[in-house]
């Protein structure tokens, strides 16, 4: 067996995501809405939604968002498909617990519904060959 490092730097390994982060007031992210789907809570983590959206290159970003911030949750679930949406870290809160982050105060733009290039460009267009049962 070798005696290489095989804990150094170079040999890291990082799986990519496509989770867009909201770690600076101001930081928004917006595309096509081409799927929404619950994810059940695991650990700390709650219950989420994930809203998937097709930015203007084609990449597609994945904003997850608390199934506690109902009033997104409520706008989202009256946004069909192929809708342009965009999201944008306003405000952050006072923490209610000393030593805790306050929360994060997230507002959602809604656009104008997109028309599609191809039937199978998002789950449950119009047109689209693939119809998602989404519980929205």
């Amino acid at each position: 067996m070798s005696k290489q490092n095989v804990f150094s730097e170079d040999n890291k390994r990082v799986p990519s995501s496509n989770f867009f982060k909201f770690e600076n007031v101001g930081d928004k992210v917006s595309g096509v809405l081409i799927n929404k789907k619950r994810k059940e809570g695991s650990g700390a983590f709650p219950p989420q939604v994930i809203y998937t959206l097709r930015d203007e290159e084609g990449e597609e970003i994945n904003v997850g968002i608390s199934e506690k911030k109902t009033g997104i949750i409520e706008i989202m679930d009256e946004v069909s498909l192929g809708t342009i949406v965009g999201f944008k870290y306003s405000d952050q809160l006072k923490p209610s617990q000393p030593g805790y982050k306050g929360a994060k105060c997230i507002d959602v733009y809604v656009g104008e519904k997109q028309k599609l290039e191809k039937a199978n460009d998002a789950p449950g267009f119009e047109g689209s060959s693939e119809k998602e049962d989404l519980p929205f």
